[in-house]
């Protein structure tokens, strides 16, 4: 059986068994339509450890929640998040991220068209067992399946459905939750909360530098076009595997509770660029200096 394993995967992780596991999920969600025992119309696949990626499990939760009182519109009959955009190569022996694999919603309609792929297709698609989600970018190229596809990753963005695949005439519909971030006012009866961040296409936020300035609150928040999964790989949203950053400046309320104001930093230096590959200030910390507000960053 070894021969019909991925020459590229993690040893450890992905046996036969496991690849095996992970090619059921049509299966198993084909047989809990047919139980069907909620009477359910919509149905999703969830990983059992997604939330090691979801970074705000409250969050996801709620997002989850209000999914399942959600309608999807009747073009909208399987709803699948995805790393990659079409056109990239594709063989069995190197993970493919058009599908991110750990989450989908479907129609019971959608759910059975799926599987009936499956068993058509799953036998002949490949010459031996690959992942899942490189069937799945099979599928999509050759046999028609034209699934609903939105732009994520393995993050809470996996779950995060574009509002636009949902009926909202009906009584329920889902509201997605903003990227957001966590703020702490103090550590004794400590106020914590929320508010959202810019939206930047392809790219996600990560660290940033507090500093209050002349009595007003600044967060710069450093986002990145790439993704770093948990066995250690990224996930790179560019087309020649550059790691880029950009940076914003967030303008807070007194009581930092509310953004006001964000401007997206742009850089100009005189000095020489000697690689493409790694562009922008990465890890931007604030700081006052003789009455001007100043940075300190690493730059390739």
């Amino acid at each position: 059986m070894k021969e019909t394993i991925p020459a590229h995967r993690n040893v450890a992780k992905d046996t036969f068994e496991f690849l095996t596991l992970m090619t059921a999920k049509a299966e198993f969600m084909h047989q809990t339509v047919e139980s069907n025992p909620f009477g359910s119309d919509t149905f999703a696949w969830v990983d059992f450890n997604v939330f090691h990626v979801l970074f705000n499990g409250f969050t996801s939760q709620e997002v989850l929640k209000g999914m399942s009182g959600a309608t999807l519109k009747a073009e909208h009959s399987f709803v699948v998040p995805g790393c990659w955009n079409k056109g990239q190569g594709l063989d069995r022996n190197s993970i493919h991220w058009r599908f991110c694999g750990g989450f989908f919603l479907a129609t019971a309609t959608g759910v059975q068209e799926f599987f009936a792929l499956h068993q058509k297709h799953l036998g002949s698609a490949f010459d031996g067992l690959t992942w899942e989600v490189n069937f799945w970018a099979w599928l999509e190229k050759e046999a028609g399946w034209r699934p609903s596809w939105f732009k994520a990753g393995h993050d809470s963005t996996l779950i995060e459905i574009p509002q636009a695949f949902f009926d909202c005439t009906q009584l329920s519909c889902v509201q997605q939750q903003p990227t957001s971030v966590q703020w702490l006012t103090n550590v004794e009866g400590a106020t914590v909360g929320t508010y959202d961040y810019p939206v930047l296409n392809s790219y996600h936020p990560t660290s940033s530098s507090y500093l209050e300035f002349q009595g007003i609150p600044y967060l710069n928040v450093r986002y990145v076009n790439y993704l770093l999964t948990p066995p250690g790989l990224y996930i790179i949203h560019d087309p020649s595997g550059h790691l880029r950053t950009e940076n914003y400046l967030l303008q807070l309320s007194e009581d930092t509770t509310t953004r006001i104001g964000s401007v997206q930093l742009q850089l100009q230096t005189s000095l020489p660029t000697i690689d493409e590959s790694i562009r922008g200030l990465e890890d931007i910390r604030l700081y006052e200096f003789e009455g001007r507000m100043r940075f300190i960053a690493t730059q390739r």
